[in-house]
């Protein structure tokens, strides 16, 4: 059996605390996040743990939820 990794590097509380922030600023963009992150909870994350935290939480990259994204790229036929 394999050694587990690192623990995470955005505790349960700060990733309930992102959720929040990008619900309420959607148009945020993934810097301001980790700006978020570090303001509220000194937590240094990179671009990768933000884009991995993002898409664990059911959303893309720019924090919209996954779902109504790819009904509107699918396109209605």
């Amino acid at each position: 059996m394999a050694a587990p990794g690192p623990p995470a590097s955005i505790h349960p509380a700060a990733r309930i605390g992102l959720r929040h922030d990008v619900g309420t600023q959607p148009w945020a963009e993934q810097d301001e996040m980790k700006e978020y992150l570090f303001d509220e909870w000194e937590i240094v994350v990179g671009q990768s743990t933000i884009s991995r935290a993002l898409k664990e939480m059911g959303m893309d990259r720019k924090g919209r939820r996954r779902e109504g994204v790819e009904a509107w790229e699918g396109g209605a036929e």
